[in-house]
């Protein structure tokens, strides 16, 4: 019994992270470009990419906040991240403008960073034959106008294109697409609902609905349709004949 309900929940987690992905792709049908989720080149940006940056129709400053002093395991993904960047400012034709920084050595750096939820983080560094635990930036900030996204914490090279072309999208794409995700009785306790909600925040506004349905709303998912209250289904009917979209 207990091996069903592992197997039962790992389906509800894919289900949900394919979701995610069909609802990036309902709601984007008005975009300029969309993402190739599929691209997984180190050096050669997507054409997705490529478009987006070619059509950038002002300044996009991106602040890489990185310690100089970095293990040599986290060493690949500074290099990287400094690679892809490059590539970003040869496609953006001087729309992308990138500054990096290392706010070790500057307490206004330091300052700057928590202000925009860049965190210190702990890393181990071998020095006179023993390691040390000392203090760390791995972020990003991405400025746009007057508005921000950021990275707080690089955790891998392989997704950072995806990162840092969602982060400029979002900042970019002018008014921005609504999610509105109405849930059944339990399902905001599911661990696998915080996955969700955390993957489609990279790229819309996601807004936690209950029986009221703003008009601002592009798209509409459903978790727990057996589990609905008659208020929610009405709520539902009534935006399905309007026009809207809902999964």
């Amino acid at each position: 019994m207990k091996g069903k309900n592992i197997r039962a929940k790992n389906w509800f987690f894919v289900i949900y992270i394919l979701a995610a992905f069909l609802l990036i792709n309902i709601i984007s049908t008005n975009w300029h470009a969309r993402l190739d989720l599929t691209e997984n080149k180190r050096y050669t940006l997507s054409s997705s990419t490529k478009e987006i940056l070619k059509n950038l129709d002002d300044i996009v400053i991106v602040k890489v906040f990185f310690s100089e002093n970095l293990p040599p395991y986290l060493l690949p993904i500074k290099e990287q991240l400094k690679d892809l960047l490059e590539e970003y400012k040869s496609y953006a034709h001087g729309k992308i403008q990138v500054e990096f920084f290392d706010p070790t050595k500057d307490k206004k750096l330091e300052q700057q960073a928590f202000r925009l939820g860049i965190p210190a983080i702990q890393v181990n560094v071998y020095e006179k034959d023993e390691i040390k635990a000392v203090r760390g930036y791995l972020g990003v900030a991405i400025f746009y106008e007057d508005k921000v996204e950021k990275i707080p914490v690089v955790k891998e090279a392989s997704n950072l294109e995806y990162l840092l072309t969602s982060k400029i999208l979002k900042l970019t794409a002018g008014k921005q697409r609504v999610v509105g995700i109405i849930l059944g009785k339990g399902e905001s306790k599911l661990e696998d609902f915080k996955v969700l909600k955390d993957t489609l925040s990279n790229e819309m506004t996601v807004r936690v609905i209950d029986s009221i349905i703003p008009p601002s709303t592009n798209c509409l998912m459903v978790i727990g349709l057996d589990s609905l209250r008659e208020s929610q289904k009405k709520a539902i009917d009534d935006y399905i004949m309007r026009g809207g979209k809902a999964i």
